[in-house]
Parts: C-alpha cells; sequence; structure tokens
C-alpha cells in the first residue's frame, strides 16, 4: 500500500525536517498569535487544543529519538539534538526577521504596541518555561539569526535503531552525543562576576562542561483531553 500523500514519512531527512518545522510553529502557538499580545484570554476548548497537540509533539520528539538515531559527518548524534537546535534557530529567525519588518508592520493600526523587544520577550520567556536548557543558544542566537526557517547545516542519514541497521551504519556500541561540537546548542550561560571575582586576583577558571546525561523531558505535563 502507498503512504498516503498527507502522512508526513519521518524515516527520510525531508519529511523529519517537515515535521520539525510544523513542530515548531506548535510549539510557539502563543507566541506566533496575535491575540496573546492583546491580553484576549482564548476560549478554554481551544486552549486545550494548543496544549494537547504541544504535548503530542513532545512525545513525538522522545519517541523519535528513542526509535532512531542520526549521523551527521560521520558523528552518531541523538535526535534531540536537531530538534532543538531547529526550535532555537526558528525562534531567533522569526524574532530577526519581525525587527526588519518592524518599521513597516507598525504603521498597521492592528499592530500597534508590539515591539521587537516584546516579541524577542515573549519567545524568550516560552523557552525558558519549556526548554531551559536552550536560553544560552538562543540568546547566541539573537545576536547570529539565521536568514533561513529551515535545515542549512550538515547532511543527515537517519538510522533506524535496530541490530541490522546499526551494524550496517557501523555504529554499534557508539554513544550518541545529544550534542553536535561544530555546531553545539549547549553553551555555559554567562556568569556575572561577583566583587570578590572583581577585586581578586586573576586564576585559572575551570572549564565549562556540555551536560552528558540525557536530555530531560521538555514537558511534563500530561495531555489534556478535550471536553465532549
Amino acid at each position: 500500500m502507498q503512504t498516503p500523500l498527507h502522512v508526513i514519512d519521518v524515516t527520510c531527512v525531508e519529511g523529519l525536517l517537515d515535521i520539525i518545522a510544523l513542530g515548531n510553529i506548535i510549539e510557539f502557538t502563543y507566541v506566533l498569535d496575535l491575540r496573546s499580545y492583546e491580553d484576549i484570554e482564548l476560549e478554554e476548548e481551544e486552549r486545550l487544543e494548543i496544549e494537547a497537540a504541544m504535548s503530542r509533539y513532545r512525545l513525538f520528539v522522545r519517541w523519535f529519538s528513542k526509535k532512531f538515531g542520526l549521523l551527521m559527518d560521520g558523528k552518531w548524534i541523538n535526535p534531540t539534538y536537531l530538534f532543538k537546535r531547529r526550535l532555537a534557530s526558528f525562534g531567533a529567525s522569526v524574532c530577526a526577521y519581525f525587527t526588519d519588518e518592524h518599521p513597516t508592520t507598525q504603521r498597521q493600526s492592528r499592530l500597534a504596541g508590539i515591539s521587537p523587544l516584546r516579541v524577542k520577550k515573549m519567545f524568550r520567556q516560552h523557552i525558558q518555561k519549556n526548554w531551559t536548557d536552550l536560553i544560552p543558544i538562543f540568546d547566541h542566537l539573537l545576536t547570529e539569526p539565521s536568514a533561513f526557517l529551515y535545515h542549512t547545516g550538515p547532511t543527515i542519514r537517519i538510522v533506524r535503531k535496530t541490530d541490522l541497521d546499526l551494524l550496517a551504519a557501523n555504529v554499534v556500541g557508539k554513544t550518541e552525543d545529544i550534542d553536535f561540537a561544530r555546531v553545539p546548542i549547549f553553551l555555559p550561560a554567562p556568569v556575572t562576576p561577583t566583587t570578590t571575582q572583581i577585586t581578586a586576583a586573576p586564576a585559572a577558571q575551570k572549564r565549562s562542561h556540555i551536560p552528558t546525561g540525557s536530555p530531560a523531558s521538555p514537558s511534563s505535563k500530561k495531555v489534556t483531553k478535550r471536553k465532549k
């Protein structure tokens, strides 16, 4: 049987990137909604629908990361890296786009009062609440945003985590990295020096370590059933 056209094939790179693009929009539903800036409260049914979609996407991220792995430039990478990288990059690119277009959009009365600073704040608040470990990379990407809303990085190969496929990909026994050294997502958080540090003699600083444990679930919320 042929796969229906409306079903995204996540076992191929193009399909995976498509579902990530959709997931990014789902993740930032509130931030991209004009009503969020006009302090208009959503109907409960619509709010529950949005939260259910966000939870479903996060469940998909965990499911895919358990069933598949990624080969990027020969490196064996956990798929959570790609999901997180695209999420942070998408948010920063939208903020940059709105900043560039603001001189035009502010002349439209319906968008009055929505500043680039407020848009950045909304994106950052969502990431801080749901994907806390991405705050450093998001802040960094705000200073160097991508001009694209899609993946422009290294080539990707999806490998199903079965004994045969892992053997064929020559990754049996290899540990999945949760970051990609060439384009990392885990950056050290900025440190504000204390008075003691400023006045004390310079000392050798310890190198920041990239987290090595499995990434935590992006959300602890359970899926809320819609009212009938």
